[in-house]
């Protein structure tokens, strides 16, 4: 079913992360300087975890559709306007993973103000060759302070498998053009795969 991103893996990452903060601290505990001390945590934490890293990849059977869904959370990953969070869902039926006709492309953001409200167009190329895409359509909701947009597409499975086997992924929206991350390329990779059998 691919690999899911579970609470395992963080736990993983937060041992590593515990020795190696264990072992910094060890080595400024002669530091008088409080600023130091936190200086050097800092520093690891940002290493570890970077504000926009991978986004968890959710599998989750429902037993009453008899259907399961495979998505990234936009919640994991953040999105502002000069990098929107990208967003992929799709199911297959039953329980074997099986490919899709179609699966939706997003990207998600938050900021203060509707950024894509009037302007949603979304254009792709891969490795530098255009993609067709289908018109995409806006959806979004207003906060305390905020709004969340959401430009959304479906487009055939085949074309996310022909972005995850790229080098390059880059898109335009509207006039911001959005280049995809290895993160993001990671996420991709590992989506496409969740609908692949096992041999």
């Amino acid at each position: 079913m691919g690999r899911t991103r579970t609470n395992g893996d963080k736990m993983k990452k937060l041992l590593l992360l515990a020795v190696v903060l264990g072992l910094l601290l060890k080595g400024v505990t002669q530091m008088k300087s409080l600023l130091g001390k936190l200086g050097v945590i800092l520093i690891a934490v940002v290493i570890f975890y970077p504000y926009n890293s991978f986004a968890e990849i959710e599998i989750k059977y429902d037993r009453f559709k008899d259907r399961t869904s495979v998505w990234t959370d936009p919640k994991k990953t953040g999105g502002t306007n000069l990098q929107p969070a990208l967003v992929l869902m799709g199911n297959y039926p039953g329980k074997i993973p099986s490919i899709p006709k179609v699966c939706e492309l997003a990207f998600a953001l938050k900021g203060s103000n509707w950024a894509y409200l009037h302007c949603h167009s979304l254009s792709c190329l891969a490795d530098g060759s255009p993609v067709e895409l289908p018109p995409s359509k806006h959806d979004g909701r207003v906060g305390r302070g905020y709004v969340m947009e959401y430009i959304s597409l479906m487009i055939p499975f085949s074309i996310i498998e022909q972005l995850s086997k790229s080098e390059k992924v880059e898109f335009k929206l509207c006039n911001t053009e959005i280049t995809l991350t290895k993160n993001d390329m990671r996420d991709l990779k590992t989506f496409v795969e969740a609908f692949l059998e096992k041999k």
